[in-house]
This record gives structure tokens, sequence and C-alpha cells, in this order.
């Protein structure tokens, strides 16, 4: 009900010319009024000048709070009963109340008072001037309607309380529920209780036959709204507007002309429910509203003969009490998210499909079932139920694509979308508000097209995030991939699958209604991390020759790691020939440019000698599986320079900022970041120039590198490569175990994981990190980024060992998981620093021990420079032996000869046995006590590989397993 009431100030707004003025002059709209931002009734406000009914105050206001007089409201009602003007009287109207007489009311209080609307206070007068309570204007509204005081009880000693229950139950007291009926009613709530009743059924009482004599009934004979203001109150479905239609029941409607709306479905109230509004009405309704059940006020010119298109339509549309729309852009993958999707919302799915109609830049065929769910981000899905029973009746979706407007003729009225072609703008809704080069959004409905400006956002991409919908941030806001096609020539689409190389760099992202990126273009590609290439190449494996890349990289932070390179992201950042015109091409070009091979543009891989890129200054990022891109930084940013020849020898040192490579000439400064070789091979790196040194550090005149970046007429040295002389510089590389479960946070718009750690001090604290996978009680290489968050890596790092020798020297260990035998020795370096770290709270200095849990972290040379005791890992009683009849090679077996194991195990041992022979699957694990057959062969044995697996357990012990290989063939 208060839907179809909120549709009147809207319906209404400029229906009737305003009759005569209560008192004095007033607005002439509700918008004119002085204070109309303090009205709470303001829809009836509206709706009720609109009409006629009333008017404001002489000096411009409403007057909300203000009170009504006796007097004011029956010329209220006068207005009502005359459809917004006022009763023709005469001038010769005289009231029969003494204190009327001369009154500026009186012929309205007259009025009233003869259709038996109000009556006196009993000693013959009538107090107009007094204030009006809520009760009093709710009879003088219910009298208006029909309602008589001898049948209602409204005009008895019982009076108010019939009134109350008689004007709740017509629905008059709608919208006021904090009214005090027995207090004075303020203007503003009068306007709320006139507004209901316009919109009651008038009554006429009849018997049950429909007569007016013996036993009367009140019968409802049309709302006033219809009767007196000659206003229909038509609602239905929308079916089709000027830009597209739908199906509904058996007819298939299309689009309209300009201007006009067909609904069907149509139903009114009141006594014309006999006649069909079925039709096109001369009113524009937005794409929205189609399929949508609406409610419409319409004048029609022969109210016997309705007809909708010579109709005039009153004000604007509402969506009528019966529809239920939920409008989602999200990614809907499954039946259960559409369920999530519609949870709470009053309408859910039917068990089968529902009509769908889908619309996209292109489309051709729109009409189709679906149960909903969608596969990408940006689809705009309305689920529709327009007959209240809540269930979903239809499901639209659109999802625009993005284009730029390439023509814009106007003299052939014709303008072209990119990807799409010519258009005559006649079947383009929107062409007025673009012009030529914008770039818009574009949705086909049947024949036309519907286009907008897009907007955009430009900014850093400070993080990307995984998971089902992958994003990308700027400024705090994500931004994931959106549904809709990309046709455009100029712009680049995104890859759900590499949005990771987004990060760092600025783009401007086109966006669709929903905030999805459907395009980007890039505005400062970020260089990325600097690091120095130690070993370059690309092999070729596998039946079908899978190609692949490998770099070793010597990192700003000192460490050197090894990866996998992502060829087709790489050769993009390196300059790939364009003649390599397919990714296979480009994946080609690359691994021959690692390899050492000259560079063809053609998909076939020839080797080189490898180390092809040895020694160059490369910009990399690590991508989330593992692989990395590298890229030439004047490639990536054509701000940048980069030169890979022989460096001018001379010395290091904080005094000295300037190099030549070859003939290029570079300034350092304190951002430059220094790679430099030891004499011993080892490398390290120095940020800034005045972390250089005092005294000189020789280095060679050897082939190097150095990235650069150019500032007028100086060259700014970004990073450099350098072999030292007879100089060393420490590693940089950092290192810290991590002793528990992080704590999550958001932090500058960040998903934020603190870590509980010990660092390689022996000291304890946290780091934060926008990764959540680092695993508790496990040691790692870590570096710190300038906004203090840390990544870190396994580089030189020795995990879950237990130590099984130890000496002042060296350290033998074997997997935490099994120590049946050494798998690895480290030597110990000199200063090797210990930090028992099984009590967090507790750190302390020690020794190695056998049975000790270790991580290791290693030096340059390999070598254990620190150590994290996690604790002492309880040993087996003893190792066991086991005694084979057979030796590893079974070269004389005969058919159904046997292998055979014997032992002897601890009190509290258990000792299971399966074998594997070739291909077959392993036997089930079986006991043995001491010993017994754990293999037999056969004739078809000749030549099979056997492989018998025991496995020792013992209570409150790591399990110790056991392999052993046998070669059998049979005679």
């Amino acid at each position: 009900m208060r839907n179809l009431k909120r549709a009147l100030s809207l319906a209404l707004a400029s229906i009737m010319v305003l009759g005569l003025m209560v008192v004095g002059a007033s607005a002439a709209s509700f918008n004119d009024f002085t204070d109309k931002d303090e009205i709470k009734n303001s829809e009836a406000v509206n709706t009720m000048v609109s009409l006629g009914v009333i008017s404001g105050k002489s000096d411009g206001s409403y007057d909300p709070t203000g009170s009504l007089t006796r007097a004011e409201a029956c010329t209220l009602i006068a207005r009502m009963l005359g459809g917004g003007k006022d009763p023709i009287l005469g001038s010769n109207i005289k009231s029969n109340f003494k204190d009327t007489q001369g009154h500026w009311a009186e012929n309205y209080i007259a009025y009233c008072a003869n259709l038996g609307i109000i009556a006196g206070v009993g000693d013959g007068n009538f107090k107009p001037d007094d204030t009006l309570t809520g009760s009093a204007a709710a009879k003088m509204v219910l009298c208006a309607l029909g309602y008589k005081p001898e049948f209602e009880g409204i005009g008895g000693a019982n009076w108010e309380l019939a009134t109350n229950t008689l004007a709740t139950k017509i629905h008059l007291y709608d919208g006021l529920e904090t009214l005090n009926p027995s207090a004075t009613i303020s203007r503003d709530d009068v306007a709320q209780l006139i507004y209901n009743g316009v919109q009651a059924q008038e009554v006429e009482y009849r018997n049950l036959q429909g007569d007016y004599s013996g036993t009367l009934y009140a019968t409802e004979n049309g709302t006033m709204l219809a009767n007196r203001f000659g206003v229909v109150k038509v609602e239905g479905v929308v079916a089709a507007n000027e830009v597209f239609g739908i199906s509904y029941g058996d007819k298939n409607y299309t689009a309209t002309q300009t201007g006009k709306t067909q609904l069907t479905n149509t139903n009114t109230y009141g006594t014309n429910g006999q006649y069909n509004y079925d039709g096109v009405y001369p009113i524009s309704m937005s794409n929205d509203l189609v399929g949508q059940r609406v409610v419409i006020y319409v004048k029609f010119q022969n109210a016997l003969s309705p007809n909708a298109s010579s109709s005039t339509v009153l004000g604007s549309p509402i969506v009528s009490d019966k529809t239920t729309v939920v409008e989602t852009y999200s990614k809907m993958v499954k039946t259960d998210d559409v369920k999530d999707a519609l949870k709470g919302t009053g309408i859910s799915m039917p068990s089968g499909n529902v009509t769908t109609y889908t619309y996209t830049e292109s489309t051709s065929d729109a009409k189709g079932t679906s149960n909903g769910t969608t596969q990408s981000a940006g689809v705009h899905t309305r689920f529709i139920d327009n007959n209240g029973d809540g269930t979903v009746d239809l499901i639209i979706r659109d999802t625009a694509g993005l284009s730029k407007v390439s023509v814009y003729n106007e003299k052939d009225e014709k303008l072209t979308l990119s990807g799409i072609g010519s258009v005559d703008f006649e079947d383009v809704v929107g062409y007025k508000d673009v012009v030529k080069g914008d770039y818009v959004l574009v949705t086909k409905y049947d024949s036309t097209y519907v286009v907008s400006k897009v907007n955009t956002v430009e900014g850093k991409v400070t993080a990307y995030n995984s998971g089902s919908t992958p994003s990308v941030t700027i400024d705090g806001t994500k931004y994931a991939v959106g549904a809709g096609a990309n046709k455009t020539t100029d712009l680049t689409t995104p890859n759900t699958q590499k949005l990771n190389e987004m990060v760092n760099n600025t783009y401007r992202l086109y966006l669709d209604a929903a905030g999805n990126m459907l395009a980007y273009d890039t505005i400062d590609e970020a260089i990325g991390n600097y690091a120095v290439v130690l070993a370059s190449g690309a092999t070729t494996t596998g039946a079908l020759k899978d190609l692949s890349g490998q770099v070793k990289l010597l990192l700003a932070d000192g460490t050197k790691a090894t990866y996998n390179v992502n060829l087709l992201a790489s050769a993009k950042k390196w300059g790939v020939s364009s003649d390599a015109d397919t990714d296979a091409k480009k994946e080609a070009w690359m691994a021959e440019t690692l390899d050492g091979a000259s560079a063809n543009n053609d998909a076939t891989f020839t080797p080189g000698s490898g180390d092809g890129i040895v020694n160059t200054i490369v910009s990399y990022t690590v991508n989330d599986d593992g692989t990395v891109t590298i890229g030439l930084p004047n490639k990536v940013n054509s701000n940048y320079n980069t030169t890979t020849s022989t460096v001018t020898a001379g010395n290091l040192n904080r005094n000295t900022s300037t190099y030549t490579f070859g003939n290029v000439k570079v300034v350092a400064d304190d951002s430059t970041i220094f790679f430099l070789q030891n004499k011993d091979g080892s490398y390290a790196i120095v940020t800034g120039l005045s972390n250089l040194s005092t005294s000189d550090k020789a280095f060679k005149a050897a082939n190097s590198s150095a990235v650069y970046y150019v500032d007028g007429a100086a060259n700014v040295a970004k990073a450099m490569y350098l072999e030292l002389n007879n100089a060393t510089y420490s590693s940089a590389a950092k290192y810290l175990y991590i002793t528990g479960n992080y704590s999550y946070s958001v932090e500058n718009s960040k998903d934020t994981y603190t870590y509980p750690v010990v660092f390689e001090d022996g000291t304890t604290g946290t780091v934060k990190s926008t990764v959540s996978t680092y695993a508790k009680n496990t040691a790692y290489e870590y570096t710190t980024d300038s906004n203090g968050y840390v990544e870190c890596t396994s580089n030189n790092v020795v995990s879950d060992k237990v130590v099984t020798y130890v000496s002042t020297s060296s350290v033998a260990y074997g997997d935490i998981t099994n120590d049946a035998a050494n798998t690895g020795s480290k030597a110990l370096a000199n200063g090797v620093a210990v930090w028992n770290v099984e009590d967090s709270k507790s750190v302390y200095d020690t020794n190695m021990a056998v049975n000790d849990k270790v991580e290791l972290v290693l030096d340059e040379n390999g070598a254990v420079k620190l150590a994290f005791v996690e604790g002492t890992q309880t040993a087996m009683t003893a190792p066991i032996k086991f005694t084979f009849n057979k030796e590893a090679t079974w070269a004389d077996a005969n058919n159904n000869d046997t292998l055979t194991v014997t032992f002897t195990k601890g009190a509290n041992q258990t000792v299971k046995f399966s074998t594997k022979a070739g291909d077959a699957a392993a036997t089930e694990a079986a006991e043995l006590t001491s010993g017994g057959t754990v293999f037999t062969a056969a004739t078809g044995d000749s030549a099979k590989a056997v492989k018998v697996t025991i496995t020792v357990s013992e209570d409150g012990m790591t399990s110790r397993v056991y392999e052993y290989n046998f070669t059998v063939t049979v005679v």
C-alpha cells in the first residue's frame, strides 16, 4: 500500500491547477514551499497540493507543524469532493451556525453541513477557528467518502472510538502510526490523512440485492481518485519499452515507438475492473522496469471506452507491491551461489529453469532459460517476481561491452563503434552524449544499442588478490575482471591468470557499471625489483618438446635464487621482435635469448651454449606459481636505459660517484644498488653511495652491466654490477624463524598477517606480511619492502632435519620424519650461531647435539652459519639390522624361489613390510615378528625390479622407513 501511495506524489505532480486558496496567496507547487525540507509526509503534501486540495501559507511556507482549523478542514473536504476544485455554490449560501455568519469559510461550512459531513458543537455554534483533532479530521473524510454516522456509530456518544476503528480499517491512518487522534492534528499529518482518503473507496448503502430499502450495507463504489478526479490506477507488467521487448504469456512483444511503453496482464481497482487496460501507453520507462509490474495513473479520453494509446499518463511509474527484484553483479558459479544471492529477499528460484533474457554488446538471440548461475563477475542479473507469489518469474541479464567511438558522422547520422561497426543514430540510445574518441559501454537490446561513457580509475596497483574472483587493488579498492567484452583495439584486456604482473605498475582502468575492469592502458609501468643474472638457459623435455627457461638470480637483498621463467611474459618485457607474432614464437625467442642462441622469430627453439644473459641487470617479478617474469628495464619503461659492456676499471668508494660503461657515464647516488662480486666468488649488495666503504675497493675492467635513469643531461644510475679485484663485502641476506601461527588484520587497506619470530641474532619479535602461507616452526630468508612487509623464501635454508652426527667442523642429519639413515651433511662455518627456540619466550644460545630437531641456514659457500634448535627428537631403541637371503641382484633364481628376511626387533616395536614388483601395485603392509617371506618369484618375473619397504614403529617415536631394491631373473 505504501509503495502504491508513493506513486501518487510522482504520478500527479502536475495534474491539476490549484483552486481558490484557503488563506491568501500560496505556493504554486511543493518545491516552492520555503520549508519543504521540514515536511515529514512530503509525498502526501506534494500530491494534495498538485491535486488542488491543499495549499500553503501567504508567506510562502507550508507550516507542517502548524495546526488546521475546523473551517480550513471544510475547504479541504469540499475540494476533495469537487475533484480539486471549489464547489459552485453561489453567493447566497448561508450556514445555520450562529458563529459562522460572515466567516470567510461560510460557504464551505454550509456545503459540508448540507452533506451531513459536519455538525455543530451542540449550542448552535460550529467554532470554525478552533483547531481540529485527528479523530475529527478522520470523521470528516469518512463522511465525505459516504459513510453514514447512523450506520457506523461515528455520530453518537462513542463517535471517537467508532471513527478511529473505521479509519484504521479502511487505511486512513496508514503512515500515521505515531498519531494521537485525540490531540490536535498537524498540517503535515492532515495531508497524509486526505492523501489516504482519495485512494479509499467511496461507498453507498444498499441491501444485499443492490436496492436502497431494507437492511442496508456500505457498498464500495470506486475510489474518490477515480470518481472525483477522473484518474484510474493501472497496474501491469512492462512487456516492452522503446528499446526492447520480452514475451509474456503467449505473446512476444517488441520495442515500442519512442516515448511509449507496452503494459500487459493489467488490472485495476474499483468498478472499472471489467475493462482491459492492456496496451501501449504514452510514457517512457527505463530498461530496468521491463519485466516488472508497475503502477501508473491514467486519464482516459473516454472512461467508458478506455484506450491506452490516446490516454494521458500522469507523472512517473512506480514498481508495484507485487514485484520483487533482486539485482546483483556478483559471480554465481553454482546454484548454491544463486540461493545465497536470493536469501532473505522473499523470493526464490523454482525447481526448474527460468525464462532468461541475456543482452551483450552483440546479442543476436536473447531469449533462453537458465538456473541463474553466472561464471564471471560483472554480469548485471535481475531476478524478477512480478506476480507476488515469491517465485522468480523472469531473469534479465545485461553485460555491457567496451568499445570506442571511432567515427561520429552527423551528416549521415551514423556512428562507428570499434569491434561492432557502423550504426544509425536512430538505433542508438545515448548517441547525443558521446563524441568521437570516447570509450563507451555498449549493450545491444534487440536492434537497439545503448551507449554511455565509461568510467575510469587511475592509480598504482598495490596488491594482487587471488581467490575465486581474482582482483587488483588501487587506492584500497579491489577491481576484478568484468564479464564484458573488450572491443577496442588500443586497450589491453586483463588476464585473470596474470593479474599479479600488474602489481607496482600504474594504470588507467576502464570499468563496467559494477566497478569491474574491462580493459586498461598503462600509464607508468614500474621497473620492479632489480637482480643480476648469474646463469641462464633453456631446455626442451618430453616427446612434445615442452619448452622451459631457467635463470639464477642474484637478488637485491644479497641472496641467490633459481627460477623457471615465464617465457611469454618475459618476452614482452624483453622487447621481443614484432615478427614473432604468435605466443609460441615469442616463447621460443625468449628461450633462445636465455640460452645464448641467435633468437629467431619462429616457433622452433634452437639451443645455444647457455648463459645467454649472464651478468645482465634485469627487473623481475616472482609470480604466484613460483615462476619469474624478467625484463630489460628500458623495455619495461622508456624513461630508463641499460648498458652491458666493459666497465672502466677503478676504485669503489663513497666519494666516487661517476662510473663508465663502454662510452656511457653514469652517476651513482644514495638510491643506487651496487651488485658486487667478491674476490672469492661470493656476492654482496650495497644500497646507496654513502653506504660504500671510505677506503678504495678496486674493481676490474670486466664485462658488466648498469641500469640508469635519464634525467635531463644526467644518467642517474639505478643499479650496477661490478667485479671486485681484491676486496670483499659481506652478504646482506637476513633470516628468521617463525615460532607460531599468524594473527590477521587489515592495515592500510591490506590483508596483513603478523608472525611471531626469532631473528638470526636470537632476539624475538614480530614481522608483518601480505602472505598467509608461511609455516610455523620453519626458518626463512626474508626481505623487507618499503612499507615494512616481509617476503620469505626458502633460499639457503635446510628444513625439517634431525641431527645424526655433529663435530666442531660438520653436521650430518636425517629427515625429521625418518632418521633411518643420514640424508645429508654440511660443513660448519666459523662462528656458527645456534639458538634454542623450543620456548619462544626464552631463546638462548646453545650447541647442536645428536637427536636435535633443527632448521639450518647456509652461507654463500653452503656451510651452516646459523641453526635453530626446535627441541630433541626421541630416537628408537636402536636401528634394526635386516638380513636377506638373496643379493640385490638376484640373477640365479628359480621359479617359485622366495626372498626372505630375518631381524631382531625391540620389545615395543612393530615391523611391517610391503612389496612392489615391476609396475604392479604395492602389496598391503603385513606385520612380521622376526622374519619371513617378503616375495616369491614366478616365471613372468624375469628381469623385474622388486622394491621391499619395511616400516619400523615404536610408541611415542618417529617411525623409520627402510627401502631395499632387488632385480630378479627367473630361469
